[in-house]
């Protein structure tokens, strides 16, 4: 499968590639990918079987939901056009950023949020999360039949009235359904948000199992990001997370910021460090600042073979200089 995928994929069609162990590397990181989803799905399904939906996601679900089967409608009308086209490789591509992109890095990694709480019945994602699945599964056999195969198979053990029994005369999804255009506007929105928030912490080098205290001012967004607070809490590393109200006003001084499409972040710089560690690495940079403007002064002061002469005093004096002017900017005094 990874050969395949990455012959299928790896160039447009009649253009030669050159063929590497890197690009062979990254089809089987996919089919692991694939394998490591279904099994995710599986386990969390545990026991208790789940049934697919039988329409799409009503308005008052929540909206990670109706995003990700929406976009998966969205993502099936390509494919078929695509191969009718022999492009093989714009449809490989389609299905892999989606699949990875959006159904593993975002939307499986939302439903553990509402999974960790135990939720059940309509709020539960797992039928969700198995439906786009299946959906996700078929649309790639063609490209990766082996792994969707076992994938598929694996899946109807958890799955009530998966059908059929082998996912090669499974039907090809076509796409049918309106979109939800609001929900993935919606979606749009928590996704930028969390972006941002993680980009200012990856910036400022926070750990990245750390909390820190986030505000974020979105007026129209503003009830989207309340009902998904649960979601940039998790995702982001964000609590206390403060969602402005129209009449409040975001932290101006001592912020790291991030102005967005539809909103505006700010996180104060204290949450950002750890002080006792940044007081303990200041310390040592004084320390070591200190020791090399006394080892200048020595050698400035004359006597014995290493002493400073002519322009190497000179030169020794500038450093000198220049050693106290970084200390009294860095550390005051």
């Amino acid at each position: 499968d990874a050969l395949r995928f990455t012959l299928a994929t790896g160039g447009a069609a009649g253009y030669d590639f050159r063929l590497y162990d890197e690009k062979l590397e990254a089809g089987r990181n996919f089919a692991n990918k694939i394998w490591n989803a279904a099994r995710f799905v599986v386990q969390s399904i545990g026991k208790e079987s789940v049934r697919l939906p039988d329409q799409r996601p009503a308005h008052d679900q929540p909206v990670e939901d109706r995003w990700i089967v929406s976009r998966a409608n969205a993502v099936a009308r390509e494919p078929n056009r695509l191969l009718g086209e022999f492009q093989i490789n714009e449809a490989g591509q389609l299905l892999y950023e989606f699949f990875w992109g959006e159904y593993c890095d975002w939307y499986l990694e939302m439903a553990k949020v509402r999974l960790k709480d135990g939720p059940s019945g309509k709020d539960s994602p797992l039928p969700v999360l198995a439906d786009v699945l299946q959906t996700s599964l078929r649309l790639l056999h063609p490209l990766m039949p082996f792994v969707t195969e076992a994938a598929w198979q694996y899946l109807r053990g958890a799955v009530k009235g998966l059908a059929p029994d082998s996912i090669m005369v499974a039907a090809y999804p076509s796409g049918e359904g309106e979109l939800d255009v609001e929900a993935e506007g919606q979606i749009r929105v928590v996704m930028d948000v969390v972006r941002a928030i993680r980009n200012i912490r990856a910036e400022r080098g926070v750990d990245p199992a750390r909390y820190a205290e986030t505000y974020v001012s979105a007026d129209g967004a503003r009830p989207v990001l309340e009902a998904a607070r649960p979601l940039v809490e998790t995702l982001a590393r964000a609590r206390p997370l403060h969602i402005l109200s129209p009449n409040e006003e975001l932290p101006k001084s001592g912020v790291a910021s991030a102005v967005l499409r539809d909103a505006q972040v700010a996180l104060p710089l204290a949450a950002l460090l750890d002080v006792h560690a940044e007081r303990t690495r200041l310390s040592a940079q004084l320390a070591e600042a200190e020791a090399e403007v006394r080892r200048l002064e020595g050698k400035l002061a004359g006597g014995g073979p290493h002493a400073c002469r002519g322009s190497a005093s000179e030169a020794g004096g500038a450093r000198l200089s220049s050693g106290w002017r970084g200390l009294r900017i860095r550390y005051g005094g």
